[in-house]
C-alpha cells in the first residue's frame, strides 16, 4: 500500500525489517531485497537498488523479476548490453512475460537494434494484445526502420487503447511533421502538452513546427518553455537561436547557438552538432 502512494521511503524500511528477521525462506528474502530495489529505484538511488537487485539474485538465482529490474536500472545507466544480458536471464526463467520483452526490446532499439527490437515487441503484443506501451515501442521501432504507415497504425493503436499517454501523442506528432502534416502534429503536440505540461521535448517539437509554419512569436515561447523544463537542451537552444537569426536578432541568436554547442558537445547527437557548426560558420 506504501508503493502505491508513493511513500518509497517506508517501503525501504519495510523490507529491511524482513530482510532482518532470523528466517529460512529464502525465495521470501529474495524478493524482499527485490522489492526494496524497486522503492529506492523510484528514489534514484540506482547503484543501491543494483546491490539489492545482486543480492536477490544471489540468494534465489531463479528470482526473474530481480533480474528484469535490475536490467531497467542499467538500461537507464546506459549499460544497454549488460541490460539485455538480464533481460536473457528473466524471459529464460519466465518466458510468458510481455513486459520483459518491451524493456529488452528499448534496450536493443536503444543501440539501433530495431529489427530484433521489432521481434522483441511482436511477442509481447502476442502474448498481451492490449499492451498499449508495446503498440507505442513498436511504433518508434518501425519509424526508424523506414516504415512510416506502421508506425502510424501502431501509435494509433496504442492511443485507442491508452488515450492519455501524452508521449505516444509526442512520437506520432513527430511522424505526422515527417508526412508533412503540419497542421495534425499540432494538435497531437497539443494534446501531448494538456496530458504532461512538464513535457521540454513536446514544447520543443511544437516550437519548430510552429517555426516552420512562420509562427515565430509562437516558437519562441515555446522553446522558452522547453528551456525552462529542462536547461540543459540543445536542440530548444539551437532553434531558438535560427528564430532569433530569422528575426534579426543575430547577437541573442548566436549566443543561443553557442549555448547549444555546449550542451550538445557533451551528448552524442553528432548530427546537431554538425547542423550548429555549419549555422555558426555561414553567420561569419
Amino acid at each position: 500500500m506504501n508503493y502505491q502512494r508513493g511513500d518509497y521511503e517506508r517501503v525501504i524500511h519495510a523490507y529491511t525489517m524482513v530482510i532482518h528477521l532470523d528466517t529460512e525462506q529464502i525465495e521470501t528474502v529474495s524478493m524482499a531485497f527485490n522489492n526494496r530495489g524497486m522503492a529506492k529505484a523510484k528514489l534514484h538511488q540506482d547503484f543501491a537498488a543494483i546491490a539489492d537487485y545482486n543480492t536477490a539474485i544471489k540468494l534465489h538465482s531463479n528470482n526473474a523479476e530481480a533480474y528484469n529490474n535490475r536490467g531497467v536500472v542499467k538500461m537507464k545507466m546506459r549499460k544497454y548490453l549488460s541490460a539485455i544480458m538480464d533481460f536473457d536471464s528473466a524471459i529464460a526463467l519466465k518466458r510468458h512475460t510481455a513486459g520483459t520483452f518491451v524493456n529488452r526490446g528499448r534496450a536493443k532499439a536503444a543501440i539501433s537494434q530495431y529489427e530484433q527490437a521489432l521481434t522483441d515487441y511482436d511477442t509481447a503484443i502476442e502474448q498481451e494484445r492490449v499492451y498499449a506501451s508495446a503498440y507505442s515501442y513498436r511504433g518508434i521501432a518501425k519509424a526508424a526502420l523506414g516504415d512510416l504507415d506502421g508506425a502510424m497504425t501502431d501509435y494509433d493503436t496504442a492511443i485507442n487503447l491508452m488515450p492519455d499517454h501524452a508521449t505516444t501523442y509526442r512520437k506520432r506528432g513527430m511522424l505526422k511533421v515527417q508526412l508533412e502534416k503540419h497542421s495534425d502534429a499540432l494538435r497531437d503536440y497539443d494534446t501531448a502538452i494538456r496530458l504532461n505540461p512538464d513535457d521540454a521535448h513536446a514544447y520543443t517539437q511544437r516550437g519548430i513546427v510552429k517555426a516552420a509554419l512562420g509562427h515565430y512569436s509562437q516558437a519562441l515561447t515555446d522553446f522558452d518553455t522547453a528551456i525552462r523544463l529542462v536547461a540543459n537542451n540543445p536542440l530548444a537552444h539551437y532553434h531558438r537561436g535560427v528564430v532569433k537569426l530569422v528575426l534579426r536578432h543575430k547577437t541573442d541568436g548566436e549566443h543561443d547557438l553557442r549555448i547549444a554547442l555546449k550542451y550538445v558537445e557533451k551528448g552524442r547527437n553528432t548530427q546537431l552538432k554538425r547542423q550548429i557548426e555549419q549555422t555558426l560558420t555561414d553567420l561569419k
